[in-house]
């Protein structure tokens, strides 16, 4: 392992454990079980065998600081003792030196004084300028379909996510972000090109977007524009629709986002298990993890990661898992058995407040029915947390990369999901919903310019993540971009923030998040109304109250004063007019689930 050549590098890193080994687990409200591994816990929650424990996952991780956790790494640890050591060297005893001249007598002859030497005039020495910082590289890492079944977010008690976990204990987590839009293309085109559902009119999966915007410039397309190499791999726009012109190189082409099966490998065995609703099906899969094409978008991209010399380098790469169909080997099926298996809380009469405005928009309703008919709840909640376990393990294995290079202590981590994920609240599967189940996303970001690792309630959106990045690496603002910096909150993660979150399902359809309200107009003017610290389930419709009058016209002054007219549909478009035949690719499930919001 490289070690860091002074101690100022081995600043974010510290926290991080190579292992992965969780601390335990978080439950929705911020509280944490403790993952028994044996030895004693100190009052910083740190683990004396150096398993990193947290008793309050969303308000104790700022008090992990990066010295308290050396423990947790006994190599950083050795390497920080021998860089102090180097540093403050002891004191060692005087020893005659055996070939120095011989002393001279004790009491010597008197000689005559010789007079005294002029001093030479000291030489002139050159001014030599201050290097100039080198801008920052960035790993730009996305995750397809993860909601907040994440150990430091607590969506789920059995949420196994150690390597992410690790990140969040070396950045800072944002515990209150939010999608633009809860489709995979809509959230993706908006994250990347900056500019909101609302004033794109691309909603939903089937749009084509960059023929419809052409001259939007996408974040890594501005990042090389301004001196940066731009690499990418796997998902990172929408499947059907990559984008060539952002790029310098991407794996495995500039019109192919799904890694390619290696030549000569079998597909992939199904094992003993497993079930299929439509477009919803998982079960085990027999072979290694090398056999995943997210394993091969992740060894791509570790050999990609920069060199000490190289320029600036923005690197993205872009996970499929745990979009359907969650179909991992085996072996994450095995961290779950099945009889254990914890189901969300659900109540019956969850919708009888909902508008029947929001309830039309639903799509897909029978799959909560059809699982339960038949058993497979347990078995879908097991296969979503063995492919998210799966995932979690590729951003181990990157990050663990990432550390050992020498570039760790100048790169920027922003780890991210396009949106979230229902598995039976609210009565509802997938995404397309307007609730917090498919809005609230993971987003941490670690590295230069996040000095202290702590969590960050103030509600943020992926909208943020462009003028975010443009800030961080100094590079030229654009004030076109319709999403707000949130880099001042790496710093003050207290700062103030109003805007809120704003989530759109279509057109006319919006929802705003604060701290601790939840509101949502549709549009034809149905409301919703949550308040997150009573009801954190959203399961109490408020917005009929009169008492709340006041607060519902406050939060809707924050929603899109406009909301355009949806984009043109792929099959408004022949194949000669796209950038790269969409047939070389097709979702699972996103196509028909997208288009009931585009209108």
């Amino acid at each position: 392992m490289t070690t860091p050549p002074d101690a100022s590098r081995t600043s974010w890193w510290t926290n991080w454990r190579p292992d992965g080994a969780p601390g335990g687990t978080c439950t929705r409200d911020g509280q944490s079980t403790l993952a028994s591994r044996g030895g004693a816990v100190d009052h910083l929650g740190v683990s004396t065998k150096g398993v990193v424990t947290r008793r309050n996952c969303l308000e104790g991780l700022g008090a992990l600081g990066a010295g308290s956790l050396l423990g947790a790494c006994p190599a950083l640890e050795a390497s920080s003792d021998a860089i102090a050591a180097e540093q403050h060297p002891e004191p060692t005893e005087e020893r005659p030196d055996p070939v120095a001249a011989p002393q001279a007598p004790a009491n010597p002859e008197p000689t005559p004084a010789e007079p005294a030497a002029k001093p030479e005039p000291e030489p002139e020495v050159a001014e030599v300028p201050s290097p100039t910082p080198r801008r920052p590289h960035v790993l730009f890492l996305s995750i397809d379909d993860l909601n907040d079944w994440v150990g430091v977010l607590g969506g789920h008690p059995q949420g196994r996510t150690p390597n992410i976990d690790a990140l969040a204990g070396t950045g800072m987590l944002f515990a209150n972000a939010h999608c633009s839009a809860p489709s995979c293309n809509g959230s993706r085109t908006a994250t990347l090109t900056g500019l909101a559902p609302s004033s794109t009119g691309v909603y939903g999966n089937a749009q084509p977007w960059r023929q419809h915007l052409p001259d939007a410039v996408t974040l890594p397309e501005y990042f090389r524009r301004n001196g940066y190499r731009s690499l990418g791999a796997g998902k990172l726009f929408h499947g059907q629709f990559p984008d060539p012109r952002g790029w310098d190189e991407f794996h495995p082409s500039l019109c192919r986002q799904k890694p390619e099966r290696r030549k000569g490998a079998p597909k992939p065995k199904r094992a003993e298990g497993g079930a299929k609703f439509g477009t919803l099906a998982w079960g085990p899969l027999e072979g290694p993890d090398s056999d995943m094409g997210d394993a091969q978008t992740v060894d791509w991209v570790i050999g990609h990661l920069p060199k000490e010399d190289d320029p600036p380098t923005f690197l993205a790469c872009g996970l499929y898992r745990p979009h359907l169909p969650w179909r991992v080997p085996q072996k994450w099926f095995d961290l779950f058995p099945l009889d254990s298996i914890q189901l969300p809380d659900v109540r019956a009469d969850d919708r009888d407040d909902i508008p029947a405005s929001a309830l039309k928009r639903l799509t897909h309703d029978n799959d909560h029915k059809k699982i339960v008919a038949k058993g497979q709840w347990k078995a879908a909640v097991q296969a979503y947390l063995a492919a998210s376990a799966f995932a979690d393990a590729m951003v181990g294995r990157l990050l663990t990369a990432l550390r050992e290079s020498a570039v760790a202590n100048n790169t920027i981590v922003m780890l991210w999901s396009d949106h979230g994920w229902h598995l039976g609240e609210k009565l509802k599967w997938r995404k397309f919903t307007l609730w917090e189940e498919a809005t609230r996303v993971p987003l941490i970001v670690s590295g230069p310019g996040v000095p202290n690792p702590g969590v960050c309630n103030r509600p943020v959106s992926l909208l943020d993540l462009y003028p975010t990045l443009i800030e961080l690496c100094e590079l030229p603002p654009r004030p076109d971009l319709e999403g707000q910096s949130f880099a001042n909150l790496l710093t003050h993660p207290k700062a103030g923030r109003k805007r809120g979150a704003v989530t759109t399902w279509g057109r006319g359809n919006h929802s705003v998040r604060t701290k601790t309200w939840r509101y949502t107009r549709y549009r034809d003017g149905a409301e919703e109304l949550y308040d997150h610290k009573a009801d954190p389930n959203e399961w109490t419709n408020l917005a009929s109250q009169p008492k709340h009058a006041e607060l519902i016209a406050r939060l809707a002054a924050r929603l899109p004063k406009k909301s355009v007219r949806g984009a043109p549909r792929r099959k408004s478009y022949t194949k000669a007019q796209l950038d790269c035949d969409p047939s070389i690719y097709f979702e699972d499930d996103d196509t028909e689930d997208g288009e009931a919001a585009e209108d």
